[in-house]
């Protein structure tokens, strides 16, 4: 009888891995920045992704185009989501200067307070 071991697998989304992979930095609450950008982006749904270190934004006002941007920080996906917001608005001019709705958003430098 012969008995073959498989090497131990990696966690990976799809295997239900939800955790960072080590080494890490899960101190920094990029959920919280994740959220304050969504509330300063009207039709930005922006989620951040604790197993692939990455935000991900979806543009959301414009039903026959959802783009989506990913990032490593918040000032880099915000510098995406103003330029799709740009391209929207050459698309559709009727629409006004929505790229205007995004502020610039600086790197925390810790937790508030």
């Amino acid at each position: 009888m012969i008995i073959r071991r498989s090497k131990a697998r990696t966690a990976t989304p799809h295997h239900g891995g939800s955790t960072p992979p080590p080494g890490v930095d899960t101190g920094v609450d990029r959920r919280g920045e994740a959220a304050q950008l969504m509330a300063t982006s009207p039709g930005w749904l922006v989620l951040w992704s604790p197993y692939w270190q990455v935000f991900t934004a979806y543009e959301l006002r414009n039903p026959d185009r959802c783009e989506r941007v990913e990032a490593a920080d918040a000032a880099e996906l915000t510098r995406a989501m103003q330029q799709v917001e740009r391209d929207l608005w050459r698309a559709h001019p009727h629409l006004g200067p929505v790229a205007a709705h995004i502020p610039a958003v600086r790197p925390s430098s810790g937790p508030p307070g």
